[in-house]
């Protein structure tokens, strides 16, 4: 999971004690900045209520998306295979054609099939394709 952010870490310390000048270290901490970026965008989790569900992140709280079960067409619960982590992507009934796809790396493997079934009994068409449990 931190393994992109270890890398560009890995290689300031190999630099750090080289005289470098201002342009490199700023490379540098674009490519630190991009890895964080990509980090933060990857670690969400799921809050289920009565009427409603929330995809947050795990990171910033702040970056969150509310959708109600009454709004919600679709939600597709994806594994697109190899190691990637899956994702949710939720169709709701407004906007159908554009819908984004949150990594939820922060749910745990055997929580899956919960998860699914949860959605499910609140009328919700959930389309899980290669959602395998890891135990």
């Amino acid at each position: 999971m931190f393994m992109p952010f270890l890398i560009p870490l890995l290689l300031f310390f190999i630099f750090y004690d080289y005289n470098l000048n201002s342009v490199a270290w700023c490379y540098l901490l674009l490519v630190v900045l991009i890895f964080l970026i990509a980090l933060i965008f990857q670690l969400f989790y799921i809050v289920l209520e009565d009427n409603f569900f929330v995809i947050k992140n795990g990171i910033c709280p702040f970056l969150y998306e509310k959708h109600f079960y009454k709004n919600v067409e679709k939600v597709n619960i994806k594994r697109p295979g190899g190691m990637t982590p899956p994702y949710i992507q939720v169709i709701t009934k407004k906007n159908r054609k554009h819908a984004w796809k949150y990594i939820i790396d922060l749910v745990a493997p055997k929580e899956y099939d919960k998860l699914v079934e949860a959605i499910k009994s609140k009328g919700v068409i959930v389309d899980n394709e290669n959602l395998v449990n890891w135990n």
